[in-house]
């Protein structure tokens, strides 16, 4: 009987519980920028956009700029207002958040407006030194084959991030066939670089790099570096640049070698060392190189 009377108690107690209504809210003119915004962002959880934006409004008129951001946001996402979210997004800028600017410009390319687009990713630029910014326009004028442009931001995003500058305008001249100048940026990235293993932002920038210049045969011998270097162990990229090197290695030996042990300059061949050649009829008589004592032939 005990127990029934304490289990009916709970139940009474917990349903009152569910009608005491939760504290409201409260705000007023005399509360900080920030607090004001922080009280806007509990009412947009919790759906009250009206008393959202009254708390902007009062964050706004003491220039706090992300209330700006906030509430250009809201005109343009949840009550679709041009005017007051190009005001409030100019109005943030102009006080100094460069995420105004940014948000313009994206606002601009989802209505295919190019030139304002183009109009705020330069003030990102050239204001505030905005990565997304540059980064943006680069992308922007690359598309358009427009090197002279891509290249201007490659240097502006080189003062910003070497790293990314230095790969974005290596990419830009190696997509244009220059490679002498591609070599420079992609030489100057490898080695800015910090030895050891390569973390996941610039991963796959220098394996990018590497593949290119192992498919290409430029440079061998700087890009076994910087394997060493960035302890890459992939495979088939090992093998690719062994097969490479080899490849080469044979070609300068054929064009200017001569026998070991005759001194003839035809029909070289050479061991698995690659280091020492001979001519075909000398190798068939041997079993392995003379000097290193390499027993593998290497027949071409």
């Amino acid at each position: 009987m005990a127990n029934q009377l304490a289990n009916n108690l709970l139940q009474i107690l917990m349903s009152m519980d569910q009608i005491i209504p939760s504290s409201p809210i409260e705000y007023n003119e005399t509360m900080t920028a920030e607090a004001l915004g922080n009280i806007a962002q509990k009412f947009v959880t919790n759906g009250d956009y009206d008393n959202a934006r009254i708390c902007l409004s009062m964050a706004i008129e003491k220039n706090h700029t992300p209330s700006m951001i906030q509430l250009a946001k809201y005109y343009e996402q949840v009550e679709p207002n041009e005017a007051e979210m190009i005001r409030l997004y100019t109005l943030a800028y102009e006080n100094g958040n460069k995420e105004g600017a940014f948000q313009l410009a994206t606002y601009y390319t989802k209505v295919k407006n190019e030139a304002e687009m183009i109009k705020y990713l330069v003030i990102g630029s050239e204001r505030f030194n905005d990565r997304d910014s540059i980064y943006k326009l680069i992308i922007h004028y690359f598309k358009k084959e427009d090197k002279n442009n891509s290249l201007k931001y490659c240097d502006k995003l080189i003062e910003n991030n070497p790293n990314a500058g230095h790969y974005m305008k290596g990419h830009i001249f190696e997509k244009f066939n220059e490679i002498d100048c591609m070599k420079i940026h992609y030489h100057m990235l490898l080695s800015n670089l910090p030895a050891g293993s390569i973390d996941y932002d610039e991963g796959d920038k220098i394996l990018d790099v590497i593949k290119l210049y192992v498919q290409n045969e430029i440079d061998l011998p700087f890009i076994q570096t910087m394997l060493h270097k960035f302890q890459i162990t992939d495979a088939s990229i090992l093998g690719h640049l062994q097969f490479k090197i080899n490849k080469t290695k044979l070609s300068n030996y054929k064009q200017n070698g001569e026998c070991m042990i005759c001194y003839d300059t035809k029909d070289l061949q050479m061991f698995d060392c690659l280091g020492h050649h001979y001519c075909l009829e000398c190798i068939i008589k041997i079993q392995q190189c003379a000097v290193c004592k390499c027993s593998r032939k290497c027949m071409h």
